[in-house]
């Protein structure tokens, strides 16, 4: 069984030590960097399937346990295993699940309630967290009285009062600590670590300071006019950047995507190559728009992605596409008539490739297909930070091209 477990330990999820592997772009970017790279090495957190660690992304209830779990059995080195038994208590975990052995310790241990439903997929809020990290310390002999107030969090409920007084997690820059909101995996090991005794280990940071793609040119305006194409010519820039889609043009790209008569979830709405659409959302969103493009290269739909991650695939080669506005502007929102209901959408929706940051100057390359000032020349330029991420974090819709 222990066999077995270890097997699902580093097949299935996400505890590959950081000694095994260079530290990901994504954490050489954060500011937790140095406490990731701690408990990395540990094996106490690890890697998403795709070789990240995501660390700007809510973690799930399953991964904040995980991970919890994961430190508690080097705090307390007598914890062994066969907790799969408490697992199976709740409803929708099977014992099978590769982190039904962790929930089960956590559960036998008293850091989460036992039983009903465990909801492994759904974020885990602060409060949540809070409350785990607390029944944990509450058993320690250094334990005391200690409390700090927070304005949205009841007197009762001292978790977050005690862990903020310890020193081991924090409000906002509000003064409150948000409960109900979700906790990212950097904030799971920046608590983890507060109370692991751990000694630092520092890592280093080996991403350059600058790094621009040599990006062939898709104009949305010319030879073809694909006047509303720009998710198509962005991402097949894209591609051709990475060497994929080498022998195929706009046209036959655009052409090929899936489409749908009103719903940019399903494909693309209206015609590329037509103005004056207004009665239709003439776009694709990222889902369908990376399954389709996945048939020419690796491209992954990263929507909800922090923009320190995007500046750390930048820096690391590999472009981005981002659903932004036209000319940067103001958003603007219509009503639309998606498969018979109405919905409040951007309406001056531009999207266009990322393939390049400056560290120090805090820009980034954009290649912009729509070229309209001179439809013969490529449209290239560098644009701060400030003015791109605040028309990102709208939407935060992106994709990912390796």
């Amino acid at each position: 069984m222990k066999k077995t477990l270890a097997i699902l330990f580093t097949a299935l999820l996400l505890t590959t030590p950081a000694a095994a592997r260079s530290l990901p772009a994504d954490v050489q970017l954060s500011p937790e960097i140095h406490t990731i790279n701690t408990l990395l090495e540990y094996g106490v957190v690890g890697l998403c399937p795709d070789g990240r660690f995501h660390p700007d992304r809510c973690a799930t209830r399953e991964e904040a346990v995980f991970f919890t779990a994961s430190l508690m059995r080097q705090l307390m080195p007598d914890t062994g295993w066969g907790y799969t038994a408490y697992a199976d208590e709740y409803i929708d975990i099977w014992t099978t699940r590769w982190s039904a052995e962790n929930i089960g310790l956590a559960a036998a241990l008293g850091l989460i309630p036992r039983g009903g439903y465990f909801r492994p997929e759904e974020i885990m809020t602060r409060g949540d967290f809070a409350d785990m990290l607390y029944n944990y310390v509450k058993t320690l002999p250094s334990f005391d009285n200690s409390t700090y107030y927070f304005p949205d969090v009841t007197e009762e409920n001292r978790s977050a009062g005690y862990l903020r007084a310890k020193n081991i997690m924090f409000g906002a820059a509000d003064g409150c600590f948000h409960p109900l909101d979700g906790i990212t995996r950097a904030e799971v090991c920046n608590a983890l670590y507060a109370i692991s005794g751990f000694p630092l280990i520092y890592a280093a940071d080996n991403l350059p300071r600058r790094a621009v793609l040599d990006t062939p040119y898709v104009s949305q305006l010319s030879p073809v006019y694909a006047v509303v194409g720009c998710e198509g010519a962005s991402l097949l820039m894209g591609l051709k950047a990475k060497g994929y889609a080498q022998d195929i043009g706009l046209r036959a790209f655009l052409d090929e995507m899936p489409k749908h008569p009103s719903n940019p979830a399903k494909g693309y709405v209206g015609s590329p190559y037509l103005a004056g659409q207004y009665d239709l959302r003439t776009t694709i969103y990222p889902a369908p728009l990376a399954a389709y493009a996945s048939r020419y290269g690796k491209v992954t739909d990263i929507s909800g992605a922090d923009p320190r991650e995007i500046r750390a695939e930048l820096l690391s080669g590999n472009p981005v596409v981002i659903y932004a506005t036209l000319r940067w502007a103001e958003p603007r929102y219509r009503e639309y008539l998606i498969e018979g209901e109405w919905q409040t959408l951007l309406r001056n929706n531009h999207v266009v490739l990322l393939d390049g940051y400056d560290r120090d100057a805090g820009m980034y390359h954009v290649s912009d297909p729509y070229n309209d000032a001179d439809t013969s020349k490529e449209y290239k330029y560098w644009i701060d930070a400030a003015t791109l991420e605040a028309i990102y974090n709208v939407r935060r819709h992106a994709l990912l091209i390796e």
